[in-house]
């Protein structure tokens, strides 16, 4: 039987599982796209944080990123409060952002 893994971004990036802990133990699990940064919520275990991040990237995620006439959902960044920079859904993002980590929306950097 072979352990759970989890698949590709959307954007094409490679999923990486993180842990965090210290040597009491594991604190939280969760996966993160290396490319985009798009990652899951912290997970209590490395099976709950890899099958949120499949059932995430299943489905129309998945086909669109193989079909050309599929569009992808974006979002615009507008500088916010205190000069930061947020994605439309309000979640500050960097300039080396090609993705959006709360909502997954590809930016739209003016």
């Amino acid at each position: 039987m072979s352990e759970l893994q989890p698949v590709p971004c959307g954007c094409g990036g490679e999923a990486e599982v993180h842990v965090i802990g210290d040597e009491t133990g594991t604190l939280g699990v969760y996966v993160v796209c290396e490319k985009c940064l798009t990652q899951t919520e912290v997970k209590r275990t490395e099976s709950e944080a890899v099958t949120a991040w499949n059932k995430a990237m299943s489905g129309n995620v998945q086909e669109c990123a193989k079909d050309a006439r599929c569009s992808e959902r974006t979002a615009k960044v507008s500088k916010g409060a205190y000069d930061l920079m947020r994605c439309e859904c309000g979640m500050p993002v960097s300039s080396n952002f090609d993705y959006c980590p709360k909502c997954r929306a590809r930016l739209e950097w003016e």
